[in-house]
């Protein structure tokens, strides 16, 4: 079976991504994780890792996960996640595989975040009742982003190709998708540079 077209647009993104500064947005995560968002507990799925960005972010944190699970459909993509190097007192797992059919077994997760990568994901609802499926009783799952949906959007449409229609609906909408897979919504806000989803198994 040959790469689908998002992951071939995915590995030949990866050098790119790779080579960007993103200081600015690690410092913004870093601030949103020690001020705003809850743990995400001991084991932890980073799904559409990309280059491993969230990494980064972990080990500025006090409580850093104990196993990190670093999830892509994109092979190039966690290749230059790995050039990283180890992270202090934390697990790192690479897995090339789609969110639609994660490979883990039943609440197998005590948190999984979703950062830069839903609006990718042909299925959105079944994505998220996967999530479901792999998360522990009480687990968190966080979707986010660092601008507004229509700005997100806005930046596929003019980015084009593949990911032209790749689409974040509104914090509501995707908030009563998990609320019907059987979710809590804890949070759920969007604001000019923020969209963030914070719901409890």
């Amino acid at each position: 079976m040959g790469r689908s077209l998002h992951q071939q647009f995915f590995d030949q993104q990866a050098h790119i991504w790779k080579a960007m500064d993103r200081r600015d947005q690690i410092r913004r995560l870093v601030e949103l994780f020690s001020r705003a968002l809850p743990s995400p507990g001991k084991r932890v799925l980073d799904v559409g890792c990309g280059t491993g960005i969230l990494l980064d972010v972990f080990c500025q944190m006090d409580q850093a996960p104990e196993i990190v699970v670093e999830l892509d459909i994109s092979r190039e993509m966690l290749c230059a996640g790995r050039s990283r190097g180890p992270l202090p007192n934390t697990l790192v797992w690479s897995v090339q595989a789609d969110t639609h059919r994660l490979p883990f077994p039943e609440a197998y997760f005590s948190g999984i975040i979703c950062f830069s990568a839903f609006p990718h994901f042909s299925n959105q609802r079944a994505v998220l009742e996967e999530f479901y499926r792999v998360l522990g009783p009480e687990g968190l799952v966080m979707i986010l982003h660092l601008d507004h949906h229509r700005e997100i959007n806005r930046m596929h449409a003019s980015i084009g190709g593949v990911v032209r229609g790749d689409r974040l609906p509104p914090v509501t909408e995707v908030g009563q998708w998990l609320m019907n897979i059987g979710f809590m919504v804890l949070r759920a806000r969007e604001q000019r540079g923020l969209y963030l989803i914070v719901a409890l198994k």
